[in-house]
């Protein structure tokens, strides 16, 4: 009987997972043009770097579709600069907020870096993702493609 129990409450689970409606990711794409970078400390780890950007639609440079800030921490070097970065997304309607590693080296020589989207406020509050950051111009010219849920 127990395990009757125990088949029908999983039967019922499975249900109740199935009829829930699926949400789409929504994919964010835009083009970053960043400032110049302001370092603090002699660069070794603990140092860290602030930067600013401007967010551009990647088909339009000339139109801008939000801003990004970017505080990021040298944790590291393998053989370059391993950063720990918290960063703010802002569009119209919210901003989203990302952290994680990024290796300076392999993000110079074009290697993508993804990093997670841990919250959201406004239009994006309660989304996660991820974002993914590949160098397209050096130095300060990149491609951000979040994917949010």
């Amino acid at each position: 009987m127990r395990n009757l129990k125990l088949a029908v409450a999983g039967v019922l689970s499975a249900l109740t997972l199935a009829a829930l409606p699926a949400v789409a990711a929504q994919t964010i794409v835009a083009y970053e043009i960043g400032g110049q970078p302001v370092f603090t400390g002699t660069g070794a780890p603990g140092s860290t770097i602030k930067l600013t950007a401007v967010l551009v639609n990647p088909a339009n440079h000339s139109q801008v579709i939000g801003s990004k800030a970017e505080l990021c921490i040298i944790t590291a070097y393998a053989p370059g600069p391993i950063l720990w970065c918290n960063e703010s997304l802002k569009f119209s309607g919210g901003t989203l907020y990302a952290q994680g590693t990024i290796d300076e080296v392999a993000l110079e020589h074009y290697a993508p870096q993804t990093i997670s989207v841990i919250s959201g406020d406004g239009i994006y509050r309660g989304k996660t993702g991820t974002e993914t950051i590949q160098q397209v111009v050096y130095p300060n010219e990149l491609l951000n493609t979040l994917v949010i849920h």
